[in-house]
């Protein structure tokens, strides 16, 4: 896993920002409930965790 970016505070927000507007609009999200890259990662890491911490309400 040498191969990383993190993303700047401004690219997340705006990411974000894009995703808002996008929910808002009709959007939905469809991604793998079980990917094999999260096997190797901490659970605050994947995907379905930011996702469940984004949309818990």
């Amino acid at each position: 896993m040498d191969n990383y970016r993190i993303e700047s505070r401004l690219e997340v927000n705006t990411y974000l920002a894009k995703l808002k507007y996008a929910l808002a609009h009709g959007a939905r999200i469809a991604f793998q409930e079980e990917r094999r890259i999260d096997h190797f990662k901490d659970i605050q890491f994947t995907n379905k965790y930011t996702l469940a911490f984004l949309f818990s309400g």
